[in-house]
């Protein structure tokens, strides 16, 4: 059975970590203390056998985080506009 959420996010759609994404172990310390962190998804796997199928620029509120680190959906929640 498919995952319904597999295609909640496309590319250009802006993210910030979820409370389950900061909760893990194995983020980069730069982006599990900067809650303000965000970053836009820049490409999608679109293969529904990935575990990991979004990569995500990050911005800091100082500089642009060029890692290119890759990230299931559990991990990330939409931005919200005000």
């Amino acid at each position: 059975m498919a995952d319904k959420n597999h295609n909640k996010f496309k590319v250009g759609d802006l993210v910030v970590l979820s409370a389950y994404g900061l909760g893990l172990k194995c983020q980069p310390n730069w982006l599990k203390t900067r809650p303000q962190t965000i970053g836009f998804i820049v490409e999608k796997y679109s293969s529904m056998d990935s575990m990991y199928p979004y990569t995500v620029m990050w911005f800091t509120n100082k500089e642009v985080r060029r890692a290119s680190l890759n990230h299931s959906r559990r991990e990330l929640k939409s931005v919200r506009y005000k």
